[in-house]
């Protein structure tokens, strides 16, 4: 549906998603160079089609103090303070960050086999509901994330991009809280 949408055609040639060496996802059989990033947590699943000359990547993961202590095995002191600054409570902020970073880990598509404290987040800010993170290492990208009920999203993409989010977050608003 992804793609779909992207290219703006109800009639696509077939096509698939397959898998790269790090197990993100390839579209294949399109002759536009369209790739995707995917992410789902419980019954909830996302997508994002984008041209694959300008990388995009995206997560949703569960708020949840039991997954507490293992998010903040990944988060320095610093991107504490950050958090905080935000006013952000321990569980949401931990998984706004977690979010940030492994959308960031699928635009650089190693996933999670990259050492989290290369995806370290340098700054933090809030706007409404909506926060918007930059990397220390990745200084070339930004993160949008939001946080609604149980669940965080977050959209990684060039940090030249401007992009109206406020459709997809009102639809994960709507999906995560029904």
């Amino acid at each position: 549906m992804a793609v779909s949408t992207l290219l703006e055609a109800n009639d696509l040639p077939p096509f698939y998603i397959g898998a790269g060496i790090f197990q993100f996802p390839v579209v294949k059989g399109l002759k536009d160079n369209i790739q995707v990033s995917i992410s789902h947590c419980d019954d909830i699943g996302i997508a994002l089609a984008f041209p694959e000359e300008h990388p995009l990547g995206l997560d949703i993961e569960k708020i949840s103090n039991q997954r507490i202590d293992v998010m903040k095995s990944h988060v320095s002191a610093k991107e504490i303070e950050l958090l905080q600054a935000c006013g952000l409570s321990s569980a949401p902020g931990l998984a706004l960050a977690w979010t940030a970073k492994e959308a960031l880990s699928k635009v650089l598509r190693t996933g999670l086999t990259a050492d989290f404290a290369m995806l370290e987040i340098s700054t933090m800010n809030s706007s409404g509901a909506a926060y918007t993170s930059t990397f220390r290492h990745c200084a070339q990208y930004q993160a949008l994330s939001y946080y609604s009920g149980d669940y965080a999203c977050s959209i990684v993409l060039p940090g030249k991009t401007t992009a109206n989010l406020e459709p997809l977050f009102d639809c994960f608003k709507a999906v995560v809280s029904t």
